[in-house]
């Protein structure tokens, strides 16, 4: 579902889409010149109360030696720190 409004600020264009994992997501656009570029006002996502959050996606950097020794380091301090270490 789309929705397009033209006030004194602009052009502002709103879009509700339903994904696979039954989230709503809204991207609110704006233009200040007619339509020629578009500016994100907001991108977020909806999903029912009580409803655990989907998986995060992938980035991309599962190979990256940086990336895996920052997030196993701070998996082994959480670790350290629930048993009193």
């Amino acid at each position: 579902m789309e929705m397009g409004v033209e006030s004194e600020r602009g052009v502002q264009k709103v879009q509700w889409t339903l994904l696979e994992d039954g989230r709503v997501r809204q991207h609110w656009a704006v233009s200040r010149d007619g339509g020629e570029t578009w500016q994100v006002a907001f991108d977020g996502f909806y999903q029912k109360a009580g409803t655990e959050p989907p998986a995060p996606q992938s980035t991309g950097t599962e190979g990256s030696t940086d990336a895996g020794a920052s997030e196993g380091s701070s998996e082994s301090d959480s670790a350290n720190q629930a048993d009193g270490e």
